[in-house]
C-alpha cells in the first residue's frame, strides 16, 4: 500500500523549500524523488536526497558542509521528512574530515576520541550500534602505543604501501604525547583532537608534518578493521529509540559542533556514495 502522504513533484518542492529557503539555496530535481540543494552564497553542494515511499523512508544520498554544518542540514532534511510523513532516515557514513591539506576518515577518527561516529551523535546508527560501543571500549582502553602496533601488525601481509614503517607509527605518538608514562587510545586521541581544535594554521609548514602523521595512524586504524563500525546507518524520528541522549550518548560541551575541529579553514563532508561496511 502506498503511503497516503505521497505528494507531487511541486509539493515537494515547496516542502524542501520551506526548510531551504530559495533565498539561500536552489533545489533541483536530479531524478525521479532524488533532490540536490546547493548553497546559493557560496555555490557549494550542500546535499542530495533521494525520497523512497516503497520502503517508508528518505535516503541521503550525500551530504557536505557548505554555507550551514552538516548538523544543520540533517536537521532541515528530518524537518522535511516528517512534512511528507515519513519517519525513517537512512545513509551511508562515508564522511571525512577535510583540513585542507589533509582528510581524516571522520567516522573512526570521531571513535576514536568518543566511541562514537559524528553521524552516531546525531541519533544515526547500525543494527549493532551497541555491540560497537561494547566492544570498541574495550580496544579504546589499551595504551596507544600497544593499540596502533597492533593495528600495524594486522595490516602489514595486506597493505605494503601503507604499513611501511613501524618505527614511524610508533615515534609519531610523540607530536601529541611527550612522555614516558602510558596513556590509552581514547585519551591520546582526544589529546589530538584538541591540538587540532587549537591550532591556527594546521597546513602551516611547522605543523604538516604533525598531522599527515595524524592521518597516516588513522588510515593503518580504519584499513586495520581494529574498531567495529557498520557505516549504513538509519535514524526513527518519531518514538525514535535512536537519539542521541536514549543512545547513552553525551557530549562534552567542546564536542558540540564537528566544524570548530580547527581553527584553520577546514571543512568537513559528512556523507557521500553508501560504501562497504567498516568491520
Amino acid at each position: 500500500m502506498l503511503n497516503k502522504y505521497i505528494m507531487s513533484k511541486s509539493d515537494l518542492l515547496d516542502s524542501l523549500k520551506t526548510q531551504f529557503d530559495v533565498d539561500k539555496f536552489t533545489i533541483k530535481e536530479q531524478s525521479k524523488n532524488t533532490f540536490y540543494v546547493s548553497s546559493i552564497e557560496n555555490s557549494k553542494f550542500c546535499s542530495a536526497i533521494t525520497i523512497n515511499y516503497d520502503a517508508q523512508q528518505i535516503e541521503i544520498d550525500s551530504l557536505d558542509k557548505c554555507s550551514i554544518s552538516g548538523g544543520e542540514i540533517l536537521k532541515k532534511i528530518e524537518k522535511f521528512a516528517k512534512s511528507i510523513g515519513i519517519n525513517k532516515l537512512t545513509i551511508g557514513d562515508a564522511s571525512e574530515l577535510n583540513l585542507g591539506c589533509i582528510k581524516l576518515d571522520l567516522a573512526i577518527f570521531y571513535i576514536l576520541h568518543s566511541n562514537y561516529s559524528w553521524y552516531n551523535s546525531k541519533g544515526y546508527v547500525s543494527p549493532i550500534f551497541k555491540f560497537e560501543q561494547k566492544s570498541n571500549k574495550k580496544i579504546l582502553k589499551i595504551p596507544i602505543d600497544n593499540f596502533l602496533e597492533q593495528c600495524f601488525y594486522q595490516i602489514n601481509d595486506k597493505d605494503h604501501e601503507l604499513a611501511d614503517d613501524i618505527d614511524k607509527l610508533i615515534n609519531g605518538i610523540q607530536y601529541f604525547w611527550n612522555s614516558n608514562k602510558k596513556i590509552t587510545t581514547i585519551k591520546f586521541f582526544n589529546i589530538a583532537k584538541e591540538s587540532m581544535r587549537k591550532e591556527k594554521n594546521i597546513c602551516d609548514p611547522s605543523n604538516i608534518d604533525k598531522y599527515k602523521w595524524l592521518k597516516y595512524a588513522v588510515d593503518i586504524v580504519s584499513r586495520s578493521g581494529a574498531i567495529t563500525y557498520d557505516n549504513n546507518l538509519s535514524k526513527l524520528l518519531i518514538n525514535s529509540p535512536t537519539s542521541p541522549t536514549s543512545l547513552g550518548i553525551t557530549k562534552r560541551r567542546d564536542q558540540q559542533s564537528h566544524g570548530k575541529m580547527s581553527k584553520s579553514s577546514s571543512s568537513i563532508s559528512v556523507g557521500g556514495k553508501k560504501t562497504k561496511k567498516k568491520k
